[in-house]
């Protein structure tokens, strides 16, 4: 039994200086993970000098190992008290508690220096030295008890009221105490009672009991960096066997190539390490430890992989790659929502898990009710809290083993699901995955959604290219209908306008032989009748001839004669032919000519006749002498040096042109609604057809006027032809 003893003291000082140290580390920025590393350290001190105790032969070495034993023993319960204060977050309310356990403590190890605390130490037949208790040692087990137990009273009401991975943490803490003080309590067996502290064993058990709570439970959230630290250390043993076998296998094989030997194992070493490593990593992660993976890794090469892929079917298949990549579980699904009948389909599985399309419907109240900050719903969470509520969110995915439901949404509007089942290792989902999972859940929220949006707008697209090529078929009958239509309307026109242009031309010359008395001296009162005759006959003769021009424009048999003209002598020709409806109407008819430049042109004169003549004759159509100002027309030609053009402008100050008839100013049978008012024998087509003669003429027209009754200018621009000064 001494050698046992000792043994265990020993495992205990190794495993608590390992954890302590480990704790401290890496958990230092959590207070109740900084006293209980010194929880681990003072156990480990107090390992130490129980070793160094009953391994001493000479009395004075044994008193010192005493001491250390004794102030151990007291550091022990008080850390545990302030590490289950801070744990269970009663730094506050605990003030007075703490106040007095330190000022215990404080007496009681200046007190364990004197003879009332302790006689010495003397021979046994268990150790060859042991304690010779003073009048008022049973004080420390006192101090122990008084400081475990009330720790554990705070323990256990704290385990009332918590629910989840927190009520089975506080569990395990709450047996690890008993199971841990109560064995090094029997160390006062001896020197009270006499007996051998069999009990002392349970202090080991008591470290491996933490080790395990660490992993199982998550307790203090130190499992990441204990399992990253086993995996390396267990590739670095593999590695070392490794190189010793190579080289004892090339020392036997090449004995006369040492140093080669050597340089060959340290190469190969260093190329097998990775691999090592992988391939434990693996391992532990599938079926070990199930979560053993680098968050930030994890990641970056999840953004990446999501973010170059759109298709839908390829990104589900993706996200459950990658999410099984990391934690392993026996099956996986995701679910995706459907708004139009608030159900959950299934969209993606992995596993002894769901058939696509399957579907169910949660309620919501579910959510609402038990997600917390992480976003995430545990199954055995929600059993400890809900009972009825678990059975009926089981019966809802219809029994299978789902051990965790991470929601996907975006803001307030829900994507999905992910469906989780247990993991291959068979531990629980502990706070480093939860973590990832929020994240990875985020993220996939935002790639579905991109994914489902592209999918719509790619169906949509399709039903679109069939629509418009039912369309585009539609469109292209009608169209040649329409041409069928237009080209017997062009005809037609042409036809008519043929056949009504000869006795037109035929009246106009009769009825003009009458008013010249050709044909007699025409009586006073037949003399207006047969004026009006003549003025509706020009009208007719007119409207013909626009619409011989409509039907050549717009069937391309227009011909054009270039020439190059004076433009001002061209103005002045059919100045002289308008001349006399200005004086009849008192307007005053003016004419600017250039100045300084000649107006040469390269146009079809005929045509370019028809169309300032016709303009001219608006303008005058539409301007009335009253008695506050006298109507005029003037027309004027500009050089426009910088456009290299000839601008040829009429300008009257007649009713002027709304701003709503502007946009159908040059439009086929397009008249202003007052205009049509003033003159109803209008057609709607001079201007239209002034338009495509001078674009024809590689010129463009426009039409400028401030509003009714403001007047009206008229003007266009023809490329000009420099000539020899």
């Amino acid at each position: 039994m001494y050698n046992f003893y000792i043994l265990s003291t020993f495992l205990t000082f190794f495993l608590s200086l390992f954890l302590g140290l480990f704790t401290f580390v890496k958990g230092r920025k959590k207070t109740f993970s900084i006293y209980w590393s010194l929880v681990a350290f003072a156990c480990s001190s107090w390992s130490l000098s129980l070793w160094g105790l009953i391994t001493s032969y000479s009395e004075e070495k044994a008193l010192f190992w005493q001491s250390i034993v004794d102030i151990s023993a007291m550091l022990i319960p008080f850390f545990f008290l302030y590490f289950v204060i801070y744990f269970v977050e009663l730094k506050n309310e605990q003030r007075i508690v703490k106040t007095l356990s330190l000022i215990f403590l404080i007496f009681l190890i200046f007190f364990s220096f004197t003879k009332y605390y302790r006689a010495g130490v003397i021979p046994t037949t268990l150790f060859h030295f042991w304690i010779n208790p003073g009048t008022f040692y049973f004080l420390l087990p006192l101090f122990q008890f008084v400081n475990v137990s009330y720790a554990l009273y705070l323990l256990f009401k704290d385990y009332l009221k918590s629910v989840g991975i927190r009520k089975k943490q506080l569990k395990f803490i709450f047996i690890l105490s008993i199971v841990g003080f109560g064995g090094a309590s029997t160390n006062f067996f001896p020197q009270f009672f006499g007996y051998y502290p069999y009990g002392h064993i349970l202090v080991a058990f008591y470290v491996f009991l933490t080790v395990y709570s660490i992993f199982k439970y998550r307790l203090m959230d130190l499992k990441f960096v204990l399992r990253r630290s086993s995996v390396y250390l267990l590739s670095l043993s593999t590695v070392i066997l490794l190189a010793t076998f190579f080289k004892y296998v090339f020392s036997r094989l090449v004995p006369e190539m040492e140093l080669v030997d050597e340089l060959v194992v340290i190469f190969v070493t260093i190329i097998i390490f990775p691999y090592i490593k992988e391939y434990f990593s693996y391992i532990s992660n599938k079926y070990f430890f199930a979560s053993l993976y680098n968050i930030q890794e994890v990641i970056t090469r999840f953004s990446d992989k999501l973010s170059s892929i759109l298709e839908i079917d390829k990104l589900l298949e993706t996200i459950v790659s990658e999410v099984n990549k990391s934690f392993y579980p026996k099956s996986m699904s995701i679910f995706l929502y459907n708004e139009k009948d608030s159900k959950y389909y299934a969209a993606f599985s992995a596993g002894d898990s769901y058939k696509k399309r399957e579907s169910f419907e949660l309620s919501k109240k579910i959510f609402d009710k038990y997600l917390d900050d992480r976003n995430v719903l545990v199954m055995s969470e929600l059993r400890e809290k809900s009972e009825s509520d678990y059975h009926k969110t089981l019966q809802t995915f219809l029994n299978k083993d789902i051990k965790i439901i991470v929601p996907l949404s975006i803001k307030d509007r829900e994507i999905g699901l992910f469906l989780m089942g247990e993991k291959e290792s068979g531990e629980a989902y502990n706070s480093e995955d939860i973590q990832l999972l929020q994240i990875l859940a985020t993220q996939s929220s935002f790639a579905l959604d991109n994914s489902l949006k592209f999918e719509e707008a790619k169906n949509f697209n399709i039903l679109l290219e069939r629509e418009v090529e039912k369309a585009v078929m539609e469109l292209q009958k009608a169209n040649g209908e329409l041409r069928t239509l237009d080209t017997a309307k062009s005809d037609f026109i042409s036809i008519a306008s043929h056949q009504l242009r000869t006795p037109l031309t035929v009246i106009k010359g009769y009825v003009s032989m009458i008013l010249e008395g050709n044909f007699g001296k025409l009586p006073d009162p037949a003399r207006e009748p047969t004026e009006k005759i003549y003025d509706s006959n020009e009208r007719l003769i007119k409207l013909v001839e626009q619409l011989l021009s409509i039907s050549r424009i717009e069937s391309g048999r227009i011909k054009y004669d270039f020439e190059e003209t004076n433009l001002s002598d061209i103005v002045l020709n059919v100045i002289e032919g308008v001349r006399y409806g200005a004086i009849k109407k008192g307007l005053d008819l003016s004419y600017a000519p250039p100045k300084g430049f000649v107006p040469m042109v390269n146009i079809d004169t005929v045509k370019m006749k028809q169309i300032i003549g016709s303009l001219i004759d608006n303008s005058i159509k539409y301007t009335y002498k009253t008695e506050e100002k006298r109507g005029f027309v003037l027309i004027r030609i500009e050089d426009l040096k910088d456009k290299n053009k000839i601008r040829l402008s009429i300008e009257d100050n007649g009713m002027g042109i709304k701003e709503e008839d502007k946009v159908n100013l040059f439009k086929k049978f397009s008249r202003g609604k007052d205009i049509s008012t003033v003159y109803t024998e209008g057609t709607g087509l001079g201007l239209y057809v002034a338009k495509q003669i001078i674009e024809a003429h590689s010129g463009s027209i426009y039409a400028e006027s401030r509003g009714r009754n403001m007047g009206t200018k008229i003007y266009f621009d023809l490329p000009k032809i420099e000539t020899e000064k």
